[in-house]
């Protein structure tokens, strides 16, 4: 799927490789994911999501 293909606001299943905050020393934390997400913003580098 394309990123011009994704609605704003709707549930998506993400998968791969997620950053979620940063740990203690600055790096960013990484985990490898398979989640239902609600994507709020894509911009050229990221793609943010809410919880549901």
């Amino acid at each position: 799927m394309n990123t011009n293909e994704v609605v704003l606001g709707l549930r998506y299943r993400v998968s791969g490789d997620l950053s979620n905050g940063c740990h203690a020393d600055g790096t960013p934390r990484i985990s490898h994911d398979d989640v239902v997400r609600v994507i709020r913003r894509i911009t050229d580098t990221h793609v943010n999501t809410h919880i549901l």
